[in-house]
């Protein structure tokens, strides 16, 4: 048996005067209050001075946290405006590092992390949050003349690519390498206070039936759940392969005491699509993330054959038991299905699971996943290791024509936004019938690490004369990211969405503003749109707008690019780049060169700017591709007869490669 620990670290910020008295406030909201003179605590923590730290010693958690430390770091960092850190090992093979900041875990690193949906940086955004987030410990020491905490940017990077190259036996030793980076010494230092405590009266209360006020909901996860943005339009399976797909559903204001499953299949054209096993666990969840990846209740059932050829599947979990919050607790749980599909060489299926816990009236139900097998037509000449769950996912995703999609790359200029707004307007002026927006909007990050995030749902009639609306194209409004869903219904049938890269500063004299549309092709009707019109409407705008890159295509991806608080990536990109690459090309060195002349996709009609026609041979792309100038840049279609590898070919100076 190997080493199994946990701790808990909160820097000490500036003017903090009494950590018990915050670490006891904190530990109230989880249903432990300080014992009394008379009581015998049942709870004991101990407050020791670290450094910059002050180390957190919780005796029910030292060996194994049971999500008491992570909810304690969420509470602490948010109370004390500070950083926090929460360090584990598990029996000496695996160990999690968790950056907290604000409230909010913001960074990691460690083993087995996939399943936790946990935030994780890289390469210069890292540097940049550890920055704001230890400052105050940066001050202390700048005031008080001693070393400085972090070191500067290239140094920080470097250490922690260093850190993150560790290779030990022992998981210790990787977390003590990232511990070492945050400044948080071997050993603790002195006691500043020790706090015995007992449980909150009523705060033990066992789950039995429902609670009054227990609510279930489904969480909208399109990182853990991509497939939801996507139905009723399928999503692209591997044909003979078995692959598992999750739901989320959160648990707040009591627990659960036994639930049953029932899972509707809908096979089409006599599908040979199989159930393999469904899972269902449950996790503690606080302030919208995950807080411990060792679960509170836990069921499997792999599937019986003679289950497999049924339209129905019904499971009784009686042994599916979550403990109730304390009382005023904002502690939640997140119920995680999984279920893994067997899936044939062709056809279609729909799984439309419910979920019924005991004492609710009537079942939950989850959203359904339309399967189709697809068996990928192209592969890309850039593609490295397609056998990688990333890199086959996007191969899927390149290959699955479930949307309809045309995106263009602007110059960011003062004409740029409104000519975005022209072409969406065009775009929203052809709508007809009820038609629901929903605009959500993110600004660019302040020197302060803060995202100003706002949500905004109204009948599109309204949408043009709204000044949410109008601030994504004002350039003060400082917006990056505007996204605008249209439904009739539940799920957004089509889109648009309004971008801008990344910047530092107030400005960037290379920055770009990205135009895109997206349409579910046999639900668009519903929105009063005709898919071929509307990319004609697209094709007219791209043609006078002097695009850098530009781009139609079919397929299982819906345009979202660079936030401040993700990269994100094409299909295409992740296939042609290694995962450290596509870090790695965002920083300052490689991201204007990567920005401008490389293209994000291929597709069998492109547009190209004039820096990305500088860099490729003429006469191989016309052998190819049907070409017209437009302005300095090139409109092409793939000539009839013709593949995409060739045209990869005849583009293969600015394809988007790197290892």
């Amino acid at each position: 048996m190997g080493l199994t620990a946990a701790s808990l670290h909160l820097l000490q910020p500036s003017g903090f005067a009494d950590p018990a008295a915050l670490v006891a406030r904190a530990y109230a909201k989880l249903g432990w209050v300080p014992a009394k003179r008379a009581e015998d605590a049942t709870r004991r923590v101990v407050l020791r001075e670290a450094g910059d730290w002050i180390a957190v010693e919780d005796a029910a958690c030292a060996s194994l946290d049971d999500g008491t430390l992570k909810e304690l770091a969420a509470l602490l960092s948010r109370a004390a405006g500070s950083a926090a850190v929460v360090g584990s090992v598990d029996d000496g093979d695996a160990f999690a590092f968790l950056f907290y900041d604000k409230g909010r875990q913001v960074d990691a690193a460690g083993d087995d992390l996939a399943e936790a949906g946990v935030a994780m940086l890289r390469g210069k955004r890292q540097a940049t949050l550890w920055a704001k987030a230890l400052a105050p410990a940066v001050l202390r020491r700048a005031f008080s003349g001693d070393p400085p905490l972090l070191p500067e940017p290239k140094v920080f990077l470097a250490r922690a690519a260093a850190a993150e190259a560790v290779e030990s036996a022992f998981a210790e030793d990787r977390l003590a390498a990232w511990r070492d980076l945050a400044g948080i010494p071997v050993a603790p230092g002195p006691v500043i206070a020790e706090i015995g405590f007992v449980a909150r009266p009523g705060g033990s209360k066992a789950a039995g039936a429902a609670l009054e006020g227990r609510s279930l909901r489904v969480l909208d996860s399109p990182d853990d759940c991509p497939w939801q943005e996507f139905h009723p339009a399928p999503w692209p399976c591997a044909p003979g392969a078995t692959a598992a797909y999750r739901w989320l559903v959160t648990c707040a204001g009591g627990g659960i005491d036994g639930a049953s499953l029932h899972l509707a299949i809908d096979r089409a054209d006599g599908a040979g699509f199989a159930l393999r096993e469904v899972h269902l666990r449950a996790h503690p969840f606080f302030n919208g993330q995950m807080t411990s990846m060792t679960p509170l209740a836990e069921w499997t059932q792999a599937v019986a054959g003679e289950v497999v050829t049924a339209t129905r599947a019904a499971f009784d979990l009686p042994g599916f038991a979550v403990r109730a919050p304390a009382p005023g607790s904002r502690a939640q749980a997140v119920l995680i299905l999984r279920v893994a599909v067997a899936a044939p060489d062709a056809g279609e299926a729909t799984i439309r699971p419910a979920l019924h816990v005991a004492g609710e009236a009537a079942p939950l139900a989850l959203p359904p996943l339309r399967l189709r097998a697809t068996a990928p037509a192209w592969v890309p000449i850039i593609a490295r290791d397609v056998s990688e769950p990333v890199e086959a996912e996007a191969l899927l995703r390149l290959n699955a024509p479930s949307l309809s999609t045309a995106v263009g790359v602007l110059a960011e200029s003062p004409a740029a936004r409104p000519a975005i707004r022209a072409l969406f307007g065009s775009v929203l002026g052809a709508c007809t019938g009820s038609v629901v927006a929903t605009l959500s909007t993110e600004k660019f990050m302040t020197p302060s690490a803060h995202v100003g995030k706002a949500r905004h749902v109204l009948p599109l009639a309204e949408l043009a004369g709204a000044k949410p609306w109008a601030a994504v194209f004002d350039p003060a409004a400082r917006i990056q990211t505007a996204r605008l869903d249209l439904a009739t219904g539940e799920g957004a049938l089509g889109g648009l969405v309004l971008q801008a890269s990344l910047r530092e500063g107030t400005e960037d004299p290379d920055g770009t503003v990205t135009a895109a549309l997206w349409l579910k092709p046999e639900d668009a009707a519903a929105l009063g749109l005709d898919v071929a019109a509307v990319l004609a409407r697209f094709r007219a705008w791209i043609d006078g707008a002097a695009p850098l890159q530009g781009w139609e295509a079919a397929c299982a991806w819906l345009p979202r690019f660079d936030r401040a608080e993700a990269y994100e990536h094409t299909p295409y990109e992740i296939l042609g780049t290694t995962p450290a690459a596509r870090m790695r090309i965002h920083d300052a060195a490689e991201a204007r060169a990567w920005r401008l002349e490389r293209l994000k996709f291929v597709a069998s009609r492109l547009w190209l700017g004039p820096a990305l026609v500088a860099r490729i041979d003429r006469a191989a792309l016309e052998a190819v591709a049907e070409v017209a100038p437009r302005g300095e840049g090139l409109a092409l279609m793939l000539r009839p007869g013709q593949t995409l590898t060739a045209l990869e070919t005849a583009l293969r100076p600015i394809l988007p490669e790197a290892g």
